[in-house]
C-alpha cells in the first residue's frame, strides 16, 4: 500500500489548487437552465419529480467526478515519485445512487516490484472489475436476500436506471463467496491450526436446534439440496408487549456435508460464547441422523426430538383412528415405552396396506428418538426452529417456480444467516481503502477567485465556456448574485 501522507514531504509538493469558481458557477448555472426548462415545460406532478430527480443526479454525479479528480490529483503530487511512475490515463465507469459515471484517472508504474496501479482505485478500496458503489452494493444486497433479483434490479433501476438483474446477481455472488471463503477460514482454524476463540458471551446453558429445508435444483443432476439451518441462543427473553425473543440468537446455514456443517457451526459458536464455561448444551431436532451428530461435538449434551415433528408424525400416522392416537400419546406422557410399542403393534394388526406401513414407520421413528422423546426438556422448551427455518430461509428460496444452483444454494443460504444475524455488511468489506483524505485536495479558502475580478470577467468567461441560459434576465441576475457571494466567502 502507498502512504501518502504530506507530512513526510516538501512543503511544495504538498501545494494544491483550491477550487475553481468556473466550475463552482457551470455547475450551479447547468442546474439552474435545467430546472428553468423543466419548469417551462409545463409538465404534472409526475413528470416534474422525475425530470428533477434526473437533474439532480446529473449535477451530483458532475461533483462526485470532480471529487474524485481532485483525489486523483492530490496523489499525483503526493506519491512517492522514485517509486511510482505516471504513464497514462485510462477510463472507468461506475454506479453510485445518483447515477453513473465514467472518469479518466492515472495509471502508475511500481519501479521497484514492475506492477501496474490504479492509486486513485486503491486510495478509495475501489475493487477492479466492480461497477457498483459500497452503497449500491449495500441496497443491491439487501434487495438480492429479500426478492428474486429480478424485481429487485426492477426496484433499483427506479433510482438508476439501467440496472440488471445480472449486475444484482453478481453482487449476491461476491458477497456469497466471501462468507464461504470465512466459513472455511473459521473452520480450518479450529480444526486444522488448533486456534482455541476467546468468544463474547458467557452462559452455562447453551441451546441448539438444527433443521434442514428442500431446495430445488437447476443445472445439477440433483433435483432437490437440503439447507442445514442451525440456531444457537442462551436464553429466551419476554418484552413488555409479551413477545418472546432469543437472546444472543446466531445462526449457520448451508448445504455442505454434515461433518463439514457441524465443524463450521461449532467454530462460529466458539467465537461467540465462551465454550469452557458451558455446563450443558440442549439440542433440539427432528430425529434426522445429521442433527444428532452434533452431540459428539459439545460435551455435555442432551438431545431432544422437537416436539412439532413428534406431533406431527403422530398426526399423518394416526389420524384414521383417535383411540389409537390418544392411547400412543398417553404412554409418551407416561414414558413407557413397552406399552407403547403394543400399542403401535395391536393398530398395525387390526389395520392394512397402506396403513399398515405407516404405524410401522412411526414405531420405528419413536423407537430411534427414544431418548430425544424422554428427556427432560429445558424450562421455557424449545421449539424455534421451524420459525427459523422459515423465516431466514424458506421465505426467500422456496418462492413458487424458483430453482438455484448448487453454488447458489449454498452462497444464498450463508447470506440470508449472515443477514439474521446481522452480519450482512461484513461481506461487502471487500477491500479496505487508504488513509487519505480531500482535506489537502481542495486548500484552506472554500473559493480559488481573486478580490479584483469582476462581474463582466466572470460574464465573458461563462460566455464562452458555459451553456447559455434562455433568459438574458436570469443570467445577468444569477452571475450577479454568485458574485456578490463569493467574495464574502473568502
Amino acid at each position: 500500500m502507498v502512504n501518502f501522507s504530506a507530512g513526510q514531504l516538501p512543503r511544495k509538493e504538498c501545494e494544491v489548487s483550491m477550487l475553481d469558481i468556473r466550475h463552482v458557477v457551470a455547475i450551479v448555472l447547468f442546474f439552474v437552465n435545467g430546472l428553468w426548462k423543466i419548469i417551462r415545460s409545463g409538465c404534472d406532478y409526475k413528470t416534474l419529480e422525475e425530470q428533477l430527480q434526473v437533474l439532480s443526479q446529473q449535477v451530483t454525479t458532475r461533483l462526485f467526478v470532480w471529487t474524485l479528480e481532485k483525489m486523483d490529483e492530490e496523489i499525483l503530487k503526493t506519491r512517492d515519485k522514485k517509486r511510482y511512475k505516471c504513464i497514462r490515463f485510462e477510463e472507468r465507469t461506475g454506479v453510485t445512487i445518483f447515477g453513473e459515471f465514467t472518469i479518466k484517472r492515472r495509471v502508475y508504474k511500481d519501479i521497484e516490484t514492475n506492477t501496474y496501479h490504479f492509486l486513485l482505485d486503491e486510495a478509495l478500496g475501489w475493487p477492479s472489475r466492480q461497477r457498483f458503489s459500497p452503497k449500491m452494493r449495500d441496497i443491491a444486497l439487501d434487495l438480492a436476500t429479500e426478492m428474486p433479483f429480478r424485481r429487485a434490479a426492477r426496484i433499483m433501476s427506479k433510482l438508476v436506471p439501467g440496472i440488471t438483474a445480472m449486475s444484482v446477481w453478481e453482487v449476491a455472488r461476491q458477497a456469497g463467496e466471501v462468507i464461504q471463503k470465512e466459513g472455511d477460514t473459521v473452520r480450518q482454524a479450529v480444526f486444522e491450526d488448533g486456534v482455541i476463540p476467546e468468544g463474547k458471551y458467557s452462559t452455562d446453558v447453551l441451546f441448539l436446534e438444527a433443521d434442514g429445508v428442500i431446495i430445488n435444483q437447476q443445472k445439477s443432476q440433483r433435483k432437490k439440496a437440503e439447507v442445514k439451518l442451525l440456531t444457537a441462543y442462551d436464553g429466551k427473553r419476554i418484552s413488555k408487549d409479551g413477545r418472546r425473543s432469543l437472546e444472543h440468537r446466531y445462526s449457520v446455514a448451508t448445504t455442505r456435508e454434515a461433518e463439514n456443517f457441524w465443524e463450521e457451526s461449532s467454530a462460529h459458536l466458539a467465537n461467540q460464547w465462551k465454550m469452557d464455561r458451558i455446563k450443558k448444551v440442549e439440542l433440539g431436532g427432528d430425529g434426522a441422523s445429521w442433527v444428532k451428530e452434533g452431540i459428539e461435538l459439545f460435551p455435555n449434551t442432551v438431545y431432544h426430538l422437537d416436539r412439532y415433528h413428534l406431533c406431527k408424525n403422530l398426526t399423518e400416522c394416526l389420524a384414521f383412528s383417535p383411540t389409537s392416537y390418544q392411547a400412543a400419546v398417553g404412554a409418551i406422557e407416561q414414558k413407557d415405552q413397552q406399552a407403547l410399542i403394543d400399542i403401535l403393534d395391536r393398530a398395525a394388526k387390526i389395520n392394512k396396506g397402506t396403513k399398515r406401513k405407516k404405524i410401522k414407520k412411526l414405531k420405528n421413528y419413536l423407537l430411534e428418538n427414544w431418548d430425544g422423546i424422554i428427556a427432560q426438556l429445558p424450562e421455557g422448551g424449545l421449539g424455534v426452529i421451524e420459525g427459523q427455518v422459515r423465516h431466514i430461509i424458506a421465505r426467500r428460496m422456496k418462492r413458487i417456480g424458483a430453482r438455484w444452483s448448487p453454488e447458489g444454494t449454498d452462497r444464498m443460504a450463508r447470506l440470508l444467516a449472515a443477514k439474521a444475524n446481522n452480519e450482512l455488511s461484513d461481506a461487502l468489506s471487500v477491500s479496505k481503502p487508504i488513509n487519505i483524505t480531500l482535506a489537502k485536495a481542495v486548500g484552506d479558502t472554500p473559493i480559488n477567485i481573486s478580490r479584483s475580478s469582476s462581474v463582466e470577467d466572470t460574464q465573458a468567461w461563462l460566455q464562452a465556456h458555459v451553456p447559455a441560459i434562455d433568459t438574458p434576465y436570469l443570467t445577468g441576475h444569477m452571475l450577479r448574485k454568485i458574485v456578490k457571494i463569493v467574495p464574502d466567502l473568502l
